[in-house]
C-alpha cells in the first residue's frame, strides 16, 4: 500500500510536466521570469465642467457620491452600449440642487487623440 501511494504521489507531480507541450512555465515562474507589468488601458473616458467664462476642470464623481473607478466603468459601459445621452440625463438628474450652471462634457481620449461623447447643460 504504502509503494501505491509512493508512486501515485511521484506520478502525480511528474504528470505536468510529462504532458506539456512548451517551456512557458519554466519562464513564467522560475529564475527567468519577466517583471509582471499593468497594462495601462489606453482608451480613457473623463467628464469635464465647463463653465459659462469657458473654464474646463475636471468633474469630481464624490460630488454624486461615487468613486472615480465606478464612475470610470459606468462611462465605458455606457459609451459602448450607445447609450450616451441616456448616462447624461442620469447624471444630470443625480448632481445637488446647489451646483453652478456649466456644462457637462463627456470626453474620450485614445492615443492623444481626443473626442467629445456627449454634452449637457446644468440649468
Amino acid at each position: 500500500m504504502k509503494k501505491i501511494v509512493w508512486g501515485a504521489a511521484f506520478i502525480g507531480l511528474w504528470i505536468p510536466f510529462i504532458l506539456q507541450t512548451n517551456m512557458y512555465p519554466f519562464f513564467r515562474f522560475s529564475m527567468f521570469a519577466e517583471p509582471v507589468k499593468n497594462s495601462i488601458q489606453q482608451e480613457q473616458f473623463y467628464i469635464n465642467r465647463k463653465f459659462l467664462t469657458g473654464k474646463e476642470v475636471i468633474f469630481i464623481p464624490e460630488v454624486i457620491g461615487i468613486k472615480k473607478s465606478s464612475l470610470d466603468n459606468l462611462l465605458r459601459n455606457y459609451y459602448y452600449r450607445k447609450e450616451v445621452s441616456v448616462f447624461m440625463e442620469k447624471l444630470k438628474h443625480a448632481l445637488p440642487d446647489t451646483m453652478d450652471k456649466s456644462d457637462l462634457v463627456w470626453m474620450r481620449v485614445l492615443n492623444g487623440d481626443t473626442t467629445k461623447v456627449g454634452l449637457i447643460t446644468i440649468p
